[in-house]
């Protein structure tokens, strides 16, 4: 993609994160180099090998992780040079509104949302070409269309919410399998967090900016409740079941298992 400042950018999601196939576009023209005047409509490249510089912005550690992908991409394309950008994922959603807006996006960004994005018209769609569809998650593809059924962004991986823990913190706790209820886990997560170094037992999202309702919604189901009315045509948290379920989510915070700041970027680090 060049030298230049791109006004628009080919954005990466995160219920599915975003990612592999953007890269593939990058730094080849078939007319469809994204540049400040460029049109927001998919473009067609070629398979020759990409040049120039590429800017990508990932989420949290998640570019560490994926330096064998960047290596292997620079090794395929001598003739590019690929800058990767961290950025800590509470400011990502700000740094990208205020990148579009200033005409200075990357070329490539790993992003939670992609949908208020699409409604800037600052994000180039998915050039025609990089992706076969027939493999991936219909309902993670359709998080980065547009009401037109415009892709916005490539699929990189589905995150799946389930309970996992440090077995080697847990034997110093006494406390040997997983627990089965609510009032279970209270008690397995007090006893994590009284071993020594142990700051916060489990982590929980706050806030927008964590995505707090990924980590609420699984308690309203198991609450018995429903976030959508029996035939989907309305929201249904006025509830019993929905008090219920963040009555108990309090608790973390409230009995100091988890961080009230939320769901932070050393959260990896403090696991291990």
């Amino acid at each position: 993609m060049g030298h230049r400042k791109a006004q628009r950018t080919v954005a990466l999601s995160a219920a599915a994160l975003m990612m592999v196939g953007g890269l593939a576009a990058c730094g080849r023209d078939s007319g469809g180099s994204a540049s400040a005047s460029a049109s927001v409509s998919a473009v067609t490249i070629d398979d020759s090998a990409a040049t120039g510089t590429i800017n990508v912005w990932t989420a949290g550690d998640v570019g560490s992780q994926m330096k064998d992908i960047f290596d292997q991409f620079r090794k395929d394309n001598p003739d590019a040079t690929v800058n990767v950008t961290d950025v800590p994922w509470s400011e990502l959603d700000s740094k990208m509104k205020n990148a579009i807006a200033g005409n200075s996006v990357p070329d490539l960004v790993m992003i939670g949302d992609v949908a208020p994005l699409i409604t800037t018209g600052g994000l180039q769609q998915v050039p025609n070409g990089v992706m076969t569809s027939d493999d991936m998650v219909q309902t993670a593809l359709d998080r980065s269309k547009d009401n037109n059924g415009n892709q916005y962004g490539i699929p990189a991986y589905i995150e799946t919410r389930v309970l996992f823990y440090n077995k080697n913190v847990a034997a110093k706790a006494g406390v040997t399998s997983a627990p089965t209820t609510w009032d279970d886990a209270l008690d397995f997560y007090a006893k994590l967090k009284s071993v020594d170094g142990v700051k916060y037992a489990i982590g929980m999202g706050v806030g927008d900016e964590s995505k707090a309702y990924q980590y609420i919604l699984p308690f309203l189901a198991q609450a018995g409740g429903s976030a959508l009315t029996e035939d989907g045509s309305a929201w249904n948290f006025d509830t019993d079941e929905m008090v219920s379920a963040l009555t108990y989510y309090k608790k973390f915070f409230d009995e100091g298992l988890s961080d009230p700041a939320g769901i932070g970027d050393d959260a990896v680090t403090n696991f291990v």
